[in-house]
Order: structure tokens, then C-alpha cells, then sequence
């Protein structure tokens, strides 16, 4: 039996990939994108939880269970458990992974690993020696489906190019001319030939005659003359004349139609000089129309997306767009240009021979079917090279970003070694792409060759008995590259098609991520107390981070939140943003639901400083501007006196039009903090959050900042998260998190009365 085998796009995938291998196994086909949602995939995997969860929603049924290797078989024997089922496995590299196992005997186990390129089978000692003991049992019930939701996942994308139609169009018509003029100087040359034959075969055949009337006249010599000496110059005279007459109009005629096609081919010049600047013109216009809709899509994926990918994962996106731009453009271009080619130059061909045409088309038969012969194995390595690409991507990214780190740890020598690891692993899989690609090629070029010979040969044999000429021999020999090179062109679309294929299925990965809520609805200004009633938070299908948690933020008061780090402060302000939204509970402004209103208009009345300031590489006046552009430069400048940061920002060589480096690396903590700040306090929004926004400032600073803040926000609602005193003494209300849960509430004085946690952590201070 054939089993269904599905490879994973990423390297966290492969969870996904093997409940999409046993719905395709039931003949249901789904796409991994929207398995991965299903199961909550973030950048540790998936769980049998999410799996289970998951499953449930594709109509399974199923069953996660423990056991030993000789528990497994004797279910199996029984028919407790039935194939096919997922393990959890230790991979080679010390991750745990999935895989789908679809029959066991006393030898081998066959699998279906999601990291392979296809069904492996395994023996038995081999499989438990990585095997965890746990399996998910998944039977379909009534609520099964049988769907494709994978055919024509890479059609969507001919719309890029559908849309320069106008453009395509004028390109095909420019073909067109170019490909006839082609044509015709093959039929001069054939002309010109043809012409050289039968001229040299005319004079020869005078001359012939010429010397056979001389035996004539040697053998009649004593017979009566015909005709005087003078007469005969006479008429040898007149048939000389003839013949010279009738090579000056040929050799005027030759020279008027040779100097036509001259200035065809130059015309051609012009043609495709012209064509070539309008098929670079459309694929940039393709390159540009996919690449922006890709990542204006990225843009509007909600937050949870970017927590549970790695960074190389979306980046190496970017790279699939090019693929899949090079092959709908190539499709199209070919499809156009080289079906007319082909077309034409086969119907001279067959015209000229039928045998020589038929074994012109078993040589494009052969061609075909190596073609589908190495249609897998190119598949499957890049699915391999995308995937690998994306983990080098992410590697490099997080160890340059990490380089502070790397350097304080001394190690570089480790960093060094696993690039190398990586790089090595991706160079062996490019080693076997480029192994397969020249075989292949190696094979085409073989049977091209032998078929070139062959038609000689057997063109030879057909002109030896006069069914064709040497002037057709040599054309067809001469036009026969402009037939196969074309239909070459059209197969070669397959293995083209399959790269883009594969990418395309990669980059539906996020471009089937619903993108983030676009409700219409705009957000009141926040003059409402906001209320966080009994809500449950988990990451994907983890633990527990926020517990049945209930606070209030009174309109225009300020509320500190402080706890130990990891309790869920920030994944509580997240909420606040609608970067989430809560498992169970609510979160109301006035009443109303605050997942009711467009994200955009949330965000537009809440300034949110977080702990992890970015700045980006441009001014500081466009830093501070972000989101914000009508802001005039007078106000930048008064908001950062009051921050304390102007004398600062003037004392460097450009002032405000200095430009940041990467992430405001040539700034302090401190300085990056009061830019923020800054940068927050010009939105002025109704609700000011602060999460450890301070925390780099020394106190004097702090101080002044917090006068500040004071006098600009007396009607503005402020979430403080801190652990200074100073910071969250004077806050109108406090709450206490332990553990995901709010354990105290109450002012400053009251919660130091009470002498629990608030009590403690002011004492270790």
C-alpha cells in the first residue's frame, strides 16, 4: 500500500505535518497552515494537547496513551490500536519530534517522518531506542470530511501576472513578428540553396549535352552537315545570353530578397531589444505586486503570529516570492512565446518530412518522460533547501542579535561550530540538488545528441533515395533547434513549476493566517473605567499564565502592577492592547467589549511603553513621529525638554535629523527609555501603560519624569508596571500578582499594613 508521506515547512511543523499525513491517509487533504492553527504550533512545537484538540476539529477521534514497545504490539495484535498513529520521538538532533507510523512486523517499523523526503522504514531496535513511549491514536468519525483544501494552492498566484495583460499582449505580438521573421530566413536560406543545387545541376547537365553533340558530330562528320558552323555559333551564342539573362534576374532577385531579410534581422534587433525591456518591466511589476502583498499581509497578522514563528521562518518567505515570481513569469512568457515557435517550426517541419518529424517527436517523448521521472526527487530536495535555508536564516539572525551575549559567555568557539553545522548540513542537501539537476540535464543532453545523429542518418538514407532533397536534409537539420528548444521550454516548465510549488505551499503557510481583526468599529475616547472580569490566558495549548484574574483601572487614576517576573504583568498589558485575547472572561471600556473595536483605534488611544524599546535606523525626529506624522517638530522639541533629553539630542552632530543605528544602538538604555517616553507622551493618548519603562533612569531622572507624566496626564488613565517604590508608591491603587493571579489589592498603605507579598518585596528592596 502507498502511504500518504507530507513533509514539514518548518522545523516546529512537524507536529502539523503528521496530522495532515493521516487525514490525507483518511482522504482528507488540509493544508498545514491551517493544521498548525488548529494545534496552536508555537516555537517549541506542538503538544499532544493541541494535537488532540486539533484532531477533534478535523473529525477524529482520539486517544493519547503510554505504554511500553511490548504493550504497543500486543494492542496492536488485538486491534485495540489501529494504524496509522503518531509517535513521539527524540529526533537525532536532541529535539522532540512526531512522526506518523503506519505498520510494525517483527523487523521494521514503517514511517512517515515529516523531516524525510519520503517513507522510511526503520528496525525495531533502531525505533525504540528513540521512541517516548507515547502515542495519539486518531480514528475519523461521523464528523469526518473528505476535502482538498491543497489543490490549486499555487493557481492564486497567476493573478499576479493575469494583471498585465495589456502588457502581455503587446509582448506576444512582438513575438510573433520576431518568430516569423525567424521563419523567413530560414526559407531564404533554403531558397539561396535550393537555387545553388539546381544551377549546378543545370550547367552540369549543359555541359553533358554539350560534349555528347560533339561525339554526335564526330561520328556525322562525313555525313550531311545540318547546319553551317556560323548558325550553330549563332544559337550557342543566344543560349549562353539566356543563361546569363536568367542569372542577373535570379542573382536581382536574391539580392532583393537578402537585403529584405537584412533588414528583418535588424528590425528583429530593435524588436527584441524593445521586448526585452517589457518582459523585465513585467516581472518587476509581478516581483513588486507579490512581494508588497506578502508583506502587507505579514503586517496585518495578529501578534501571536510573530510569538510563535521564528524570525528566519517569515523572513525566508521573502526568497519564496522569488520563486514563485520567476515561474509564473516564466510560465506565462513560455507558454506565450515558445507554443507559437514550436507550432509554427513543426508544421514546416512535417511538411517537409513526416518520418523525420515523428522521430523528431519521440526525441521530445524521451526528453518528456525523464522529465517525470525526476519530478519527485526534485520535489522532495526542495522541500529540503527551503527548509534548511529558513533554519540558517534564523540562526544567523539570533546569533548576531545575540552577539553581546555570545561575547560576555566567551562563546564564540560554540557559535562558530553549530553556523558551521548548519551550513554544512544545507551545502550536502545543495550537493545532492546540484547531483540530481546535472543527471538529469546529463540524461537530456545524451538523448538530444543520439537523436541528432539519428536523423542524419536516417535523413541521409531518405536524400540517398531521392525522397527529400540536401536542401531539405540541411534545412531541417537548421530548423529543427527552432522546434525543440521551444518544446524543451514548455517541459522544462515542470521542474520550474515544482521549485514554485513548493515555495507556494511555504509562503500559503502565512498568507492563510486570517490576518488581524478588521472590525470598522472605532473606540470612543477612553474616558470609561476599564475592566478585566475573571479572565483565563494560555500561550497555544501551554499552561496556564493569567488565573482567573479580575482588575480595574478607574478613568483618570493611575494603578501599578507589580509581581515577581514571569507572574503575567505584561501578558496582562498585552490583553490591554487586543495584542491577545483571553482564553475565558472579558475586558470592557464602559461596558462594552474592547475586542468589539478596531485594533488600529485601540491602539491609536492607549500608548504602550514596553520593555523592549525599539528604535528604528532613521532620524529622531521620524522615531519620535512613528504613527504620529503630523506631529509638528516645535512639540517634539518641548515633550523631550521635558523629558530631559533635549540638550542631549542637540549636543549630537545632526541633532534631531541624527540617524540611529540598528535599534537605537549608539543610545543608552537610559536614553532609549526617555525617547520612548517621549515618543508615547506625543500620541497623547487617553491610557498611558509603562512596563518597566523607567527602569534604566537613575533616580533624579526618574523623578523628574514622573512630575512630568503627572502634570500632562490629569485626565489620562495610567498603568504603571514597576518594582521601584518611588514608581508605584504614589499610584491611586495597586495590585499584587503570584502566579498568574492577582493575590493583593490595595493603596500603598494599605497592602504595607496587610504585611503579605507587597510587604516582602518592599522589604528585599
Amino acid at each position: 500500500m502507498k502511504y500518504p508521506h507530507i513533509q514539514q515547512h518548518d522545523e516546529c511543523d512537524c507536529g502539523a505535518a503528521c496530522l495532515s499525513m493521516v487525514s490525507s491517509y483518511y482522504g482528507a487533504d488540509h493544508k498545514i497552515a491551517r493544521i498548525r492553527e488548529l494545534i496552536k504550533v508555537d516555537t517549541q512545537g506542538a503538544n499532544f494537547l493541541g494535537m488532540t484538540n486539533g484532531a477533534k476539529e478535523l473529525g477524529f477521534d482520539t486517544e493519547a496513551l503510554e505504554g511500553s514497545f511490548e504493550e504497543l504490539k500486543d494492542s496492536i495484535s488485538k486491534g485495540e490500536i489501529k494504524f496509522p498513529f503518531i509517535a513521539r520521538i527524540i529526533s537525532e538532533f536532541g529535539f522532540e519530534h512526531f512522526v506518523v507510523v503506519y505498520s510494525i512486523d517483527d523487523d521494521t517499523v514503517v514511517i512517515g517522518d515529516p523531516a524525510h523526503v519520503k517513507i522510511t522504514k526503520e528496525k525495531v531496535e533502531d525505533f525504540r531506542e528513540k521512541w517516548q513511549e507515547q502515542i495519539l491514536t486518531l480514528s475519523p468519525n461521523k464528523d469526518f470530511v473528505r476535502v482538498n483544501e491543497v489543490k490549486g494552492s499555487f493557481k492564486k498566484y497567476f493573478k499576479f501576472i493575469t494583471r498585465q495583460k495589456k502588457m502581455l499582449s503587446f509582448i506576444f505580438v512582438l513575438s510573433l513578428i520576431v518568430t516569423i521573421v525567424n521563419i523567413s530566413g530560414i526559407f531564404v536560406f533554403q531558397y539561396v540553396f535550393s537555387y545553388a543545387t539546381e544551377e549546378t545541376s543545370v550547367t552540369c547537365e549543359h555541359d553533358h549535352e554539350h560534349d555528347h553533340d560533339h561525339e554526335c558530330d564526330d561520328e556525322c562528320e562525313d555525313e550531311e552537315p545540318e547546319e553551317d558552323e556560323d548558325e550553330f555559333l549563332g544559337k550557342v551564342g543566344t543560349a549562353f545570353m539566356s543563361l546569363e539573362e536568367k542569372a542577373d534576374i535570379i542573382f536581382n532577385n536574391l539580392a532583393t530578397v537578402c537585403i529584405t531579410v537584412i533588414l528583418l534581422y535588424l528590425l528583429r534587433c530593435l524588436i527584441n531589444i524593445f521586448r526585452g525591456y517589457l518582459l523585465a518591466r513585467t516581472a518587476k511589476m509581478v516581483d513588486v505586486s507579490l512581494t508588497t502583498s506578502y508583506y502587507d499581509h505579514l503586517i496585518d497578522l495578529p501578534m501571536d503570529f510573530y510569538g510563535n514563528r521564528k524570525t528566519g521562518e517569515y523572513m525566508s518567505r521573502f526568497n519564496d516570492t522569488s520563486k514563485i515570481r520567476d515561474a509564473i513569469s516564466t510560465t506565462a512568457l513560455t507558454i506565450m512565446l515558445d507554443t507559437v515557435m514550436a507550432i509554427a517550426c513543426g508544421a514546416v517541419l512535417f511538411r517537409i518530412d513526416k518520418i523525420l518529424f515523428c522521430i523528431t517527436l519521440g526525441i521530445l517523448m524521451l526528453y518528456a518522460v525523464v522529465m517525470y521521472l525526476f519530478k519527485k526527487p526534485i520535489r522532495n530536495i526542495n522541500h529540503v533547501l527551503m527548509e534548511n535555508e529558513a533554519q540558517v536564516t534564523s540562526y544567523l539572525k539570533e546569533s548576531i542579535d545575540g552577539i553581546e551575549t555570545i561575547r560576555s559567555y566567551g562563546s564564540e568557539d560554540s557559535a562558530k561550530s553549530k553556523t558551521k553545522k548548519l551550513y554544512n548540513d544545507f551545502s550536502d542537501k545543495n550537493v545532492k540538488a546540484s547531483t540530481i539537476y546535472v543527471t538529469q540535464e546529463s540524461i537530456v543532453a545524451t538523448i538530444e545528441s543520439i537523436g541528432i545523429v539519428l536523423l542524419l542518418w536516417i535523413g541521409a538514407y531518405l536524400c540517398g533515395r531521392n525522397i527529400i532533397t540536401l536542401a531539405d536534409l540541411i534545412i531541417f537539420y537548421y530548423l529543427i533547434s527552432y522546434f525543440i528548444d521551444p518544446v524543451k521550454n514548455l517541459i522544462n516548465l515542470q521542474p520550474e513549476l515544482q521549485t514554485a510549488a513548493v515555495a507556494a505551499e511555504r509562503l500559503n503557510d502565512i498568507m492563510d493566517v486570517e490576518p488581524e481583526s478588521n472590525s470598522k468599529q472605532e473606540i470612543p475616547a477612553i474616558k470609561s473605567d476599564i475592566q478585566i472580569q475573571n479572565i483565563d490566558f494560555r500561550y497555544g495549548y501551554r499552561e496556564l499564565v493569567l488565573k482567573d484574574v479580575s482588575m480595574s483601572f478607574k478613568a483618570g487614576t493611575k494603578t501599578a502592577i507589580v509581581g515577581e517576573t514571569g507572574c503575567g504583568k505584561t501578558t496582562l498589558v498585552r490583553l490591554l492592547m487586543a495584542f491577545d485575547k483571553p482564553e475565558t472572561g472579558s475586558v470592557t471600556i464602559g461596558g462594552t467589549d474592547l475586542y468589539a473595536y478596531s485594533p488600529v483605534s485601540i491602539r491609536n488611544k492607549i500608548a504602550y511603553i514596553s520593555q523592549d524599546i525599539f528604535m528604528f535606523s532613521d532620524s529622531i525626529y521620524n522615531n519620535l513621529k512613528i504613527g504620529n506624522e503630523e506631529i509638528s517638530n516645535e512639540e517634539i522639541e518641548d515633550i523631550c525638554r521635558r523629558c530631559g533629553i533635549d540638550s542631549f539630542i542637540r549636543d549630537l552632530p545632526m541633532g534631531y535629523d541624527t540617524v540611529l543605528e540598528e535599534n537605537g544602538k549608539n543610545l543608552s538604555g537610559g536614553q532609549k527609555q526617555r525617547l520612548a517616553i517621549a515618543r508615547a507622551l506625543l500620541r497623547k493618548p487617553d491610557v498611558l501603560i509603562m512596563d518597566e519603562a523607567t527602569s534604566n533612569l537613575d533616580v533624579i531622572t526618574e523623578k523628574s519624569i514622573q512630575t512630568m507624566i503627572d502634570e500632562l496626564s490629569s485626565d489620562m488613565t495610567c498603568i504603571i508596571i514597576a518594582h521601584r517604590l518611588n514608581t508605584i508608591k504614589k499610584c491611586d491603587n495597586i495590585y499584587v500578582m503570584d502566579n498568574g493571579h492577582v493575590a493583593e489589592e490595595g493603596t500603598h498603605s494599605e497592602l504595607l499594613a496587610q504585611k503579605g507579598l507587597y510587604y516582602s518585596y518592599l522589604n528585599v528592596e
